[in-house]
């Protein structure tokens, strides 16, 4: 298969929805093993792709997105800006559309034909009719050309060639949307962190056991209390936090946890930390590494390997780490930066245990 129009098809994307209807294509190859695509469910799968950078993750997909505009008619409250991979579907379910105006109109009046023009460019370009003439050379030329797809009334259908390769070499696919959405979302977010764990998902996160390990063995060699009410950590009760929301940094840098009460967890959620914490949060962790030798040889093993993420992240020397005042001005250093960035994502800010 000569994948070169594909390629092309994706250069110089201005906005999401090429992005988001490939990789609707690519979900509906593996469900619908006759390449038949309605546009329904096609449009479905372009609100569940978007909806993880978009309002999970909170990243710009652009100011007039259209995509974006639409999700916003679901969202009645924080909570749902924290949904499992599963309950996304059943929320896209019940935003209401009209799907003859999309196509009209809205989103779907254009992708379509665009993302297969390359096929057809030498024929079209220039005519002024380049949507309409896709659309009809699709049909006509479906077995000479083999486009990725044809553009029918109700949806499309996948070229049967097309749908073995993209079967064949899924992961290929993906990967290669991925980079090409990663990409897109760079330009539209040139702060951001951890662009690549946003695109997709939260459903691996970590389950932080060797950092609640480090935590709870240390708690047990000296009192360490809750940075936000001030509780004794119960060596066997107590929840890793994201003091800077995991939905905004994207990973699981030990700089960034601390021990906190298991409610107080949930209750946090996506919010931001008010600045006062940030001193507590780092004489906790000067602290942690003030006792380091005191703990077992696995967990000092396990603290020492994450030494690079202070020195890396917050240009910390590694020899100073238990020392609370250089400590202090490090995340101090670091800290207002992302304190901003998060504001403007809209990440909720300066939250105390009782707001």
């Amino acid at each position: 298969m000569d994948v070169s129009p594909l390629v092309r098809s994706m250069r110089n994307v201005t906005n999401s929805y090429k992005h988001l209807f490939f990789r609707a294509i690519l979900k509906g190859v593996e469900l619908q093993p006759d390449g038949f695509l309605s546009y329904e469910k096609l449009f479905a799968w372009m609100l569940e792709e978007a909806w993880w950078p978009a309002f999970h993750y909170r990243l710009s997909l652009g100011k007039t997105d259209k995509v974006v505009a639409l999700l916003e008619q679901s969202i009645k409250n924080a909570d749902e800006l924290r949904l499992r991979p599963d309950e996304v579907p059943k929320l896209v379910a019940e935003i209401p559309f009209d799907l003859k105006a999309q196509k009209a109109t809205g989103i779907l009046r254009y992708v379509p034909q665009r993302l297969i023009l390359p096929w057809f460019e030498d024929k079209v370009k220039g005519t002024n009719r380049e949507d309409a003439l896709v659309r009809r050379f699709s049909i006509e030329e479906f077995a000479t050309k083999k486009p990725l797809y044809k553009v029918l009334d109700d949806g499309i259908q996948i070229h049967p060639d097309w749908q073995h390769f993209i079967l064949e070499w899924h992961d290929v696919f993906r990967g290669w949307s991925d980079a090409n959405w990663l990409a897109f979302l760079e330009s539209r977010n040139p702060h951001a962190l951890g662009l690549f764990a946003k695109i997709k998902p939260a459903f691996q996160r970590s389950t932080l056991v060797i950092q609640r390990r480090i935590w709870a063995e240390a708690s047990t060699r000296k009192p360490f209390h809750c940075i936000y009410t001030g509780t004794k950590i119960v060596p066997a009760f107590f929840a890793v936090d994201h003091f800077l929301p995991h939905a905004f940094v994207g990973h699981d840098r030990f700089w960034n946890l601390t021990p906190v009460d298991p409610g107080l967890n949930l209750a946090k959620r996506d919010s931001v930390p008010a600045e006062e914490f940030i001193g507590r949060l780092a004489e906790q962790h000067a602290q942690l590494h003030k006792i380091a030798p005191l703990l077992s040889k696995g967990a000092q093993s396990d603290l020492r390997r994450t030494s690079d993420e202070y020195a890396v992240d917050l240009g910390a020397d590694e020899t100073k780490l238990s020392d609370s005042a250089y400590m202090k001005s490090s995340y101090w250093e670091s800290f207002p930066i992302l304190y901003g960035i998060a504001g403007r994502m809209g990440f909720p800010l300066d939250w105390c245990p009782n707001s």
